[in-house]
């Protein structure tokens, strides 16, 4: 049996903000890690740092693994590259 990980309430809170994004823009999927992230950002839930986009990317992939969100919810084309927090 899988050992599950232990979410922390802002883990959970961030999870379920990108759950209602993805609802928000279904017509739209699979969206990119970018498109994720700026949606947060645009709705003021993070703030536009390079730290925040690798929170981003941890958060989603440690998802992924434990099973908490579908492997199909974003694609992974643009996860290599990094945005500028200066270009919002």
């Amino acid at each position: 049996m899988r050992h599950h990980l232990k979410w922390t309430s802002l883990q959970i809170d961030r999870l379920n903000k990108i759950r209602d994004i993805l609802e928000e823009l279904g017509d739209y999927k699979p969206l990119t890690l970018r498109q994720i992230y700026y949606q947060l950002v645009g709705k003021g839930y993070i703030e536009n740092k390079v730290s925040q986009y690798t929170m981003l990317s941890n958060l989603l992939k440690w998802a992924r693994i434990d099973g908490q969100a579908n492997m199909n919810i974003h694609n992974q084309e643009c996860e290599g590259s990094t945005p500028s927090p200066a270009k919002i």
